[in-house]
């Protein structure tokens, strides 16, 4: 399915990349909550950001493996790059250290 930001990405991708775009200011609101006293609500807003994200990436993980997303990324002038490389080892990097440090492991 054609996504709807112009892209050559799929709805999926497109939609992840809107929702990833509220994420950041969604979690300031949830510091908002936090800091006013409201502590479970807090919570249960953290849980849903968790999930929400948790189910975004696995949206974006089953359009790699199962989509064709895979079929439009080879496509791209940067597929098979070093530059690409160097993102994705960037990108690798943080995202595993920051699974480690959101478990204490780090």
């Amino acid at each position: 399915m054609e996504g709807f930001l112009g892209t050559r990405g799929d709805f999926i991708v497109d939609f992840v990349m809107t929702v990833s775009g509220f994420l950041p200011f969604l979690l300031l609101f949830t510091f908002y909550v936090a800091a006013k006293g409201r502590l479970n609500a807090h919570k249960y807003l953290q849980i849903t950001l968790f999930s929400i994200v948790t189910l975004l990436v696995l949206a974006l993980e089953w359009d790699v493996r199962f989509g064709n997303l895979s079929e439009i990324s080879k496509q791209s002038p940067y597929a098979g790059t070093t530059e690409l490389m160097v993102v994705f080892i960037v990108h690798l990097f943080f995202a595993l250290t920051s699974f480690l440090a959101g478990y204490g492991l780090l």
